[in-house]
């Protein structure tokens, strides 16, 4: 597996200009929604593969006691600045890698959002992540992850420009049928504050694999309960593979 830490050392900075952490609101939202709806007794929250930190915050602000991992030291160190800029210790951020992490904390809710369990790409690694999650999971505790499915991979192939006054992004996917895997290749231009241009590039890879998979994968690492929630939810597994990306709940 290529480390996340190389993947977005580069773009790690560009990542909020170009819009993506409206992304983070949105999960945000859902998640609150949730655990309202729900009725789960959610006090302490574990974000795996927290990026630069929107969501995190945000639960925060909500009086949630949040925990954020990354492997990208780059991504960290933007979450960082956006917890100085507001002078808070609402979140704890630390350097860690999602398939063999220790904390010494359990979480009533661990979320691992955005498909970061699509860059893990292999079966052995992915079983790993489980593994960490469950052991940091308090009784009764919940898992909510999202991935992209084997058909929302095949997606990928495609090509895209996005244009605005502060950014130009150029992106070219491509899929792997026999390995399952896309690949997206990323060559952005992007205005800093001296209204200069600066070029960045960026390739990211993602693994597919079957819903069965998955499910036979949580099963094996503890976990009891497996639904599918938001727009997955009341979707059998058959329904879940023709569905481009799938959005889970495990329960501890």
């Amino acid at each position: 597996m290529k480390n996340r830490s190389d993947i977005y050392r580069t773009f790690a900075r560009y990542y909020d200009k170009l819009g993506w952490e409206r992304f983070s609101h949105a999960r945000a939202d859902f998640i609150l929604k949730f655990l309202q709806e729900t009725g789960c007794m959610v006090k302490k929250v574990l974000d795996v593969a927290c990026g630069t930190g929107t969501f995190c915050i945000l639960l925060a602000e909500k009086a949630y006691q949040v925990t954020g991992i990354d492997l990208s030291r780059e991504m960290l160190s933007m979450a960082r600045r956006k917890i100085k800029k507001k002078q808070s210790n609402l979140v704890r951020f630390y350097h860690k890698d999602m398939r063999n992490f220790k904390l010494q904390q359990k979480f009533d809710l661990v979320t691992c959002n955005f498909d970061s369990l699509n860059h893990i790409l292999s079966e052995k690694e992915v079983f790993s992540t489980f593994q960490s999650v469950f052991a940091h999971l308090a009784p009764k505790g919940i898992f909510i992850f999202d991935v992209n499915t084997i058909l929302g991979l095949r997606n990928w192939r495609y090509q895209d420009i996005n244009q605005t006054d502060t950014f130009l992004t150029l992106v070219h996917g491509v899929y792997d049928e026999d390995l399952k895997r896309a690949t997206v290749f990323i060559d952005g231009f992007v205005k800093e504050k001296d209204e200069k241009y600066v070029r960045f590039q960026e390739t990211i890879s993602e693994q597919g694999y079957s819903v069965q998979t998955l499910w036979r994968l949580l099963g094996k690492a503890g976990f009891g309960k497996i639904e599918p929630i938001g727009t997955s939810k009341g979707k059998s597994r058959r329904e879940l593979e023709s569905s481009a990306r799938i959005l889970l709940c495990a329960s501890k």
